[in-house]
């Protein structure tokens, strides 16, 4: 194995950071989870409604 390239020094810092905040956030806080995705509402709305031509389109 060689040395790690920029990217993939990246993604795994990206990794550790995120599994860092998952971890010291945890199941604590469900209500800045929601306040998280209300911003993402309206898209989260429109992809359940469409989620049958999104599939189908996705296996193309």
């Amino acid at each position: 194995m060689g040395p790690l390239n920029a990217d993939g020094m990246a993604l795994l810092f990206g990794i550790v950071a995120m599994v860092f905040v998952a971890a010291r956030y945890g199941k604590k806080s469900s209500e800045g989870t929601a306040s998280a995705f209300a911003v993402f509402g309206k898209n989260i709305e429109r992809i359940r409604k469409n989620i049958v031509v999104l599939s189908i389109a996705g296996g193309i």
